[in-house]
Order: structure tokens, then sequence, then C-alpha cells
């Protein structure tokens, strides 16, 4: 982005440190930022590992995903906690922050939100697992 004169840097001494590098946006940088600002914004898209093993499950015994779940569960539980103690310490009484305060923690509660669907989903997952394992359909392959 310095490259193309879209942010300035100065370095800063600091003691005992390497210098620090302090950017600034320029106008141009400013204009590009709103033009990529105006562009449409894609559906984010979820690729992940856990799906993929999910599907192993169909030709393998699932109790090694059961225990992944459980403790994904409680960690994600963990975490939503400890993003709701960040919002209570930084976004106390939403309304009477400024905006971009506001901004920050809607970024945050995106993270809550998704989080808790994730467990929701997990939750599901678990118990349809279970219920495969224990009916006709379970798989014989270890």
């Amino acid at each position: 982005m310095a490259t193309n004169d879209l942010v300035t840097c100065r370095l800063e001494p600091q003691e005992g440190k390497p210098d620090r590098k302090v950017y600034s946006i320029t106008d141009l940088g400013r204009q590009a930022l709103f033009a990529w600002f105006q562009e449409p914004a894609q559906n984010p898209t979820t690729r992940d590992e856990f799906s993929a093993k999910l599907l192993v499950c169909g030709v393998h015994n699932s109790e090694p995903m059961q225990q992944q779940l459980e403790a994904l569960i409680e960690e994600s539980r963990a975490l939503i906690n400890h993003y709701h103690e960040l919002e209570k310490v930084h976004f106390p009484n939403h309304r009477s922050l400024d905006r971009q305060t506001r901004l920050e923690r809607l970024t945050l509660r995106r993270g809550i939100h998704n989080r808790q669907a994730w467990i929701y989903w997990a939750e599901e997952v678990l118990a349809e697992l279970k219920d495969m394992d224990s009916s006709s359909s379970a798989v014989a392959i270890n």
C-alpha cells in the first residue's frame, strides 16, 4: 500500500526495541478505501476441516467425532463467555458509545452469534451421531 501511495510510513524510535512503523492513510488511500467500501460484499464462504471429517462417519465409527464435538462445544461455550466479558468491559451501555466503538462492538456480536449458531448445530450433530450409532444404521467399521 505504501508503494501505491495509499499510506505513508514513519519510523518511531523505541528504547531497546526496533523502530516502530506508524502508518497513516493518504487522501489517495481514503479514495481507494471508499471505492472498495462501495463494492458489494459477498456472503462468507464456510470451508472447514470439521465438516469434511463429519462425512467420514459414514464409513467409520463416530465415537472419535463425538468426543471432538463435545470438547469443541465446551471450548466454544468458554469462548462465548470470554466474548461476553469483553463486551461488558469494553462496550458497557452501547448506546452511549461513539459511532466507531459501536461498530467495533457489532463485530464482536457477530462472533458471539456465529459461535452460538455453531454450538446449536454441533449439538444437533452430536445427537444425530449418537442416534445413528445406537440404531441399525451403525457402521461396523472401526
